[in-house]
């Protein structure tokens, strides 16, 4: 598989779904991209196309991760650090490790050795704030003021996410290459008609901008027999593969939900919640994942991605 880094530099605060309109997260998962890119498939005719690559396993995307200047971060492992003899009673130590979401790529086998400083790991990326909005009532009511919660990358630290996409063939990787440019314009999460989420992308090849990346990261087809593996992104096994999946895992389970995209005229629905593995759960053998329908009262279907990408370790 051919892998690309797209690096999304924000040009003003974001607004990431995290369950109410006052706050928004820092990072967004693979589904959230996937639909953004749909959206932006169905525009250029590509829509079918997108879904039967990404179906397929022909094409395949991380979550969004954080970077800084320095270095590109993955997700903590759920396995636990080896910890040398004796740090087991450093209680501080541990609620330091355990606080931690993200590793910073060549500091990811001293963590797993237990041999990691978390002082020296960054893990603030920005601020969070929140905006004044009023709402304009059309039935004659006063208006109403709201606020809207927002995330802004620190740019003197050259912070920002990065999403690792894997594609089998180069014509594949362009479609990617387009849809992410597109939605560059577009913007990604909430509230984008005010102006967020959106942003300049950079795409680098992994093996030069990052080579512990490229030597680690894989496609579920690729993974070496008898490696420990931990998710890039969050997925789902279809139902035949669940039980193999859960054999040696450790993992933790998110819930996702959320409503669909309102097309001109109709009013926006509740999708059908989906319970996925989390990004940085660790297994012992590699699964496909799954695109689920979670439509739920509308005409056509609303895919949730939950395809897996691995990071072999």
């Amino acid at each position: 598989m051919i892998a690309k880094i797209y690096r999304l530099h924000f040009t003003g605060g974001v607004h990431f779904g995290e369950g109410t309109l006052e706050s928004s997260a820092r990072t967004f998962r693979a589904d959230t991209l996937f639909s953004a890119l749909c959206l932006e498939a169905l525009k250029a005719g590509k829509l079918g196309d997108l879904v039967k690559l990404a179906e397929s396993g022909k094409l395949l995307f991380s979550d969004a991760l954080p970077f800084d200047s320095k270095s590109l971060y993955v997700p903590k492992p759920l396995d636990r650090p080896e910890l040398p003899k004796g740090q087991e009673q450093d209680v501080s130590k541990r609620k330091k490790f355990k606080k931690l979401e993200y590793v910073p790529v060549g500091m990811l086998g001293d963590y797993m050795k237990g041999k990691l400083d978390p002082e020296k790991v960054r893990t603030v990326f920005g601020m969070s704030s929140a905006y004044e909005k009023v709402s304009i009532r059309t039935d004659g009511d006063d208006p109403r003021p709201y606020r809207v919660g927002a995330f802004r990358f620190d740019d003197e630290g050259g912070c920002g996410l990065y999403v690792i996409a894997l594609a089998e063939t180069n014509e594949i990787m362009s479609l990617s290459d387009s849809l992410f440019g597109a939605l560059s314009f577009s913007g990604i999460g909430g509230k984008r008609s005010s102006g967020f989420g959106r942003f300049t992308v950079e795409a680098d090849d992994p093996a030069k901008a990052c080579p512990d990346l490229a030597r680690h990261v894989r496609a579920p087809g690729d993974c070496a027999s008898g490696k420990r593996l931990m998710l890039m992104s969050t997925a789902l096994p279809d139902d035949e593969s669940l039980d193999g999946a859960l054999a040696g895992a450790n993992y933790l389970l998110e819930k996702r939900s959320g409503f669909t995209a309102p097309e001109e005229g109709t009013e926006s629905l509740k999708k059908k919640d989906l319970y996925v593995f989390r990004a940085g759960s660790c297994f012992a053998a590699p699964f496909e994942g799954t695109i689920r329908d979670v439509s739920k009262g509308t005409p056509h279907p609303v895919y949730r991605y939950a395809k897996a990408m691995f990071w072999e370790m």
